[in-house]
């Protein structure tokens, strides 16, 4: 009977009302339904700066700083920040930015004056973050798999995969490590 009532958590059903209404009664007849979380639509992170740094030491005509974003990115140029200077700093500019990954550096020029001269990475669309994927991995169901979802099955904050196997009338769950 358990394989038979989570198989038909899948089924296809023309009213989605009644769908969401027999899984839910379906979950707490197997007494899952507090087991069990409900996937998440993906999400992805937004490339932030996690870090703008200088050299030590006085600076007198140029200054040259480190921003190291949270993922590798790509799009970054001079655009991307601000120069933010206090007491009598002038006529800085942005000069160059070179670096890959998640690591550049933003080279200032042309600085006169005396105080402080900071960097902020400004809120624009250019940077974005570079895709990457874990190699490949292949996972045996049972036979003729006709649906899947992702739940935490055992609670351990980790999205699981679970397979309702049409011909066998059983269920594969493959649990995240």
């Amino acid at each position: 009977m358990f394989l038979h009532a989570f198989k038909n958590l899948f089924t296809f059903k023309t009213n989605k009302s009644l769908l969401n209404k027999g899984i839910r009664r379906r979950l707490e007849l197997l007494g899952l339904e507090e087991r069990i979380t409900p996937a998440v639509p993906f999400s992805p992170a937004f490339p932030n700066a996690i870090f703008i740094t200088t050299g030590s030491g006085p600076v007198t005509t140029s200054a040259s700083f480190t921003v190291t974003f949270n993922q590798s990115v790509t799009g970054v140029d001079a655009t991307d920040f601000n120069l933010i200077a206090s007491g009598s700093v002038a006529n800085g500019t942005i000069s160059s930015v070179t670096g890959s990954g998640a690591t550049y550096t933003i080279n200032v020029t042309g600085i006169t004056g005396t105080g402080t001269l900071g960097l902020n990475l400004v809120d624009l669309p250019s940077i974005t973050a570079l895709p990457s994927f874990a190699a490949q991995s292949t996972f045996s169901t049972g036979t003729n798999p006709s649906s899947v979802t992702l739940g935490d099955v055992n609670a351990d904050g980790r999205l699981d995969m679970i397979s309702a196997n049409f011909s066998t009338n059983d269920v594969s769950v493959l649990l995240q490590w």
